[in-house]
């Protein structure tokens, strides 16, 4: 056994990789599962074993298979979990900076400051926001699409499982990631440590690499990059905070707005996950995107 984080798909039993059913069916299903748990910043091992279990079942009917705790399957799938979520944060970037480019005439930080004023940036239309149209931004819809939508692409039925609630009203988690998401790109612009054409001036090869700022922790006299993170510590309390005012919303909100995500979504390939995650790092946290 390894350490968790050291396993890649690869190390995976042939079986397991035949058909694609690992990246094709097993992961898209337990990233839909992910979505609909009661706190998408925590998941116990115990709760994520559990349920990893049910979805290797019907994903992999022809193998008899326990899996246990911190083993190759088990360990892949937080690690898994962990870049979906990251994802959300580099995807958001990558939105807001083609947002900034298209309005050039405003600078970025002043964009940024009056799109989070009264938290303008989650309304589909920030000069006249609206109760009813929360959540329905352009910027939130993408980024339910790109980061979210694609990735349960191909999500088996587990019997278990209500599918129908997980695969409707029971993304309000994966909503409050997308506008947290945003909030911590905007703020990074306004703040200017993000900046759009630094940004710009690294795209190669129709990729970007997003460079994370850092400052200097006095007590242990090395940079980081931890204020900066889209990660449980700084987000998890913003987060439960948008769920609590989606879930507020009337019946067949969450439905309707899941729809205008779906319009969203084209025959694109995944958006590579990112590494802007909860853990610090003494190299540069970059994202590829």
């Amino acid at each position: 056994m390894k350490t968790r984080g050291a396993y890649c798909t690869v190390d995976l039993p042939a079986a397991m990789q035949a058909d694609q059913r690992w990246t094709k069916k097993y992961l898209p299903m337990i990233m839909l599962w992910a979505g609909s748990y009661e706190n998408v910043w925590v998941i116990p091992d115990e709760v994520l074993l559990h349920h990893a279990q049910l979805v290797f079942n019907a994903v992999y009917k022809d193998l008899n298979i326990d899996l246990a705790h911190g083993s190759m399957v088990h360990s892949l799938t937080a690690q898994r979990i962990s870049e979906w979520r990251s994802n959300f944060g580099s995807t958001a970037i990558v939105i807001i900076m083609d947002f900034m480019t298209r309005n050039p005439d405003c600078a970025p930080s002043v964009l940024a400051t009056f799109l989070l004023n009264n938290w303008a940036f989650l309304f589909e239309n920030p000069d006249s926001p609206s109760p009813l149209t929360a959540y329905c931004s352009p910027f939130i819809l993408q980024l339910f699409g790109t980061a979210h939508l694609n990735a349960i692409k191909g999500y088996v039925e587990v019997p278990s499982f209500d599918m129908h609630e997980l695969a409707m009203s029971g993304m309000s988690w994966v909503l409050a990631l997308c506008a947290v998401a945003i909030e911590h790109a905007l703020g990074m612009i306004k703040s200017k440590n993000l900046k759009v054409q630094d940004v710009l001036s690294s795209a190669s090869r129709s990729k970007v690499t997003i460079k994370l700022p850092k400052v200097l922790n006095k007590l242990t006299g090395k940079e980081t990059n931890i204020p900066f993170l889209f990660s449980a510590t700084l987000w998890s309390k913003a987060t439960k905070a948008f769920t609590k005012s989606i879930l507020s919303k009337p019946a067949g909100y969450m439905e309707a707005t899941i729809e205008m995500a779906h319009a969203t979504v084209y025959d694109v390939a995944d958006t590579p996950a990112s590494s802007l995650n909860d853990n610090e790092s003494d190299e540069d946290e970059r994202a590829m995107i």
